[in-house]
């Protein structure tokens, strides 16, 4: 494909800015925020984020081999004009989406410190902010989980707070 020739081709491509998403919530498309556990020192994301048709809320690392640190997704996205519930599906494996999805379940307990914020995680007297205790949030062999959702119809808005031990991938079949 040689570059300026993307009309032509019928195969455009577009350049997504990477970020850096540290310990304080990101907005990023307005609509959706992330708030990491704690900072990845020489990782940048890109973000994906869809509020028509298949709903899509993604946050994936530049570097697949840094740690993996715990973090709460806020996802803000329009209520159909049909009013159907929300199914929210997620995939935590790159390349995300690729038809490995799963539903997403509720968290076995609410990791989250209380902070007005909304998207802290606790660090005593348990310490949610590393993966070693995400077996204690996480249902089975879940990777990501619904801490709590909520629809008005008022405002047209569907709200949903994730958890997840790893980067993801979430949307609506």
């Amino acid at each position: 494909m040689t570059v300026g020739a993307e009309n032509q081709s019928g195969l455009d491509f577009g350049i997504i800015a990477a970020q850096t998403i540290c310990s304080q919530p990101s907005p990023l498309d307005g609509q959706y925020e992330v708030k990491l556990a704690h900072c990845k020192d020489g990782q940048f994301f890109t973000v994906d984020y869809s509020d028509t048709g298949q709903k899509i809320a993604a946050i994936t690392p530049l570097r697949t081999d840094l740690g993996k640190v715990p973090m709460i997704e806020k996802i803000t996205w329009t209520i159909p004009g049909t009013h159907k519930q929300f199914n929210i599906i997620y995939d935590d494996t790159l390349p995300y989406g690729d038809g490995d999805t799963q539903d997403i379940q509720f968290c076995l307990l609410d990791p989250r410190d209380g902070s007005p914020d909304n998207m802290t995680l606790a660090s005593t007297p348990i310490d949610y902010t590393t993966v070693a205790t995400s077996n204690l949030v996480l249902p089975g062999t879940q990777t990501s989980c619904l801490l709590e959702e909520a629809s008005k119809v008022s405002n047209g808005k569907y709200v949903a707070y994730i958890y997840s031990a790893i980067d993801g991938w979430r949307s609506t079949p």
